[in-house]
């Protein structure tokens, strides 16, 4: 990054923020132009993020209060704006949340998804344009190389049998089933 935008670099003037360096960070997709860094300081460390689409930071700035409400914990919004078509937000840096070894069919992060989205199905957060899974030719290739070599035939077949999972239609489905307890009949 050669500057940062006017009002992020006003933001951490204003809080006296000394900058001793700005790092990318991975995990973000700049070919959407969206680009993530942690942004270091003497005593403190922050993530700056901005993106084209208004996804990520409407979740910072109008649904938050939404999450801590339901006790799913995100990171702390600090700044936020929009300058030159672009929505950046400061948030709190975690730098170790969860081990390498915990990406994977780890039982406590398995709980927070589920908590995160049973209590988000149908709830007021309303996201105009929501992220769309796409498990195209690309994706498959980045993922290969993970993987050992004899699983290659088996992915592609999953890949095609599972095409229909992310469709739209397919998808809206899925956010139009009650949570349990909503019915007052129960088939068993």
């Amino acid at each position: 990054m050669t500057h940062l935008p006017i009002l992020v670099e006003a933001f951490f003037n204003n809080n006296d923020v000394n900058i001793t360096s700005i790092d990318e960070l991975s995990g973000v997709n700049p070919g959407r132009g969206m680009f993530s860094y942690r942004v270091n300081s003497k005593n403190k460390s922050y993530i700056l993020k901005n993106c084209t689409q208004k996804r990520e930071y409407d979740i910072y700035t109008k649904h938050a209060s939404f999450f801590k409400n339901n006790n799913i914990n995100i990171p702390e919004i600090y700044f936020s704006c929009k300058e030159d078509g672009k929505h950046w937000i400061i948030i709190e840096d975690i730098p170790h949340p969860f081990s390498k070894n915990r990406w994977k069919a780890d039982s406590e992060q398995i709980f927070m998804l589920y908590k995160l989205h049973s209590k988000s199905l149908n709830s007021e957060i309303t996201i105009k344009v929501p992220y769309q899974f796409n498990w195209d030719e690309e994706l498959t290739e980045r993922v290969q190389h993970l993987l050992p070599n004899e699983l290659t035939t088996k992915i592609y077949y999953l890949r095609e049998q599972s095409k229909d999972l992310f469709t739209p239609s397919a998808v809206y489905l899925v956010t139009q089933i009650p949570q349990i307890g909503e019915s007052e009949t129960m088939v068993s």
